[in-house]
């Protein structure tokens, strides 16, 4: 998977994955590429990145994630 984080998740990105996976942006965002176990384990990790976090890759687990969010808001609405 590769994921987008904003650099207020730096501490996080560093503590969490391996460097040779971590590329800083320009606008000082991170991009990371890591292998990833495709269960329900990434949808609630990324959410813990809260809007800081976004899935660039793979495009089928970003549409899971917008069902899950749309579903999740529901419950608030």
């Amino acid at each position: 998977m590769v994921f987008k984080f904003d650099p207020c998740m730096t501490y996080r990105v560093f503590d969490e994955f391996e460097k040779g996976g971590i590329l800083k942006n320009v606008d000082s965002s991170y991009t990371v590429t890591k292998n990833i176990p495709e269960n329900e384990w990434p949808y609630g990790y990324i959410f813990s990145f809260d809007e800081y976090g976004e899935v660039l890759e793979l495009l089928y687990i970003r549409d899971i994630i917008r069902k899950k969010l749309k579903k999740n808001l529901k419950n608030y609405l």
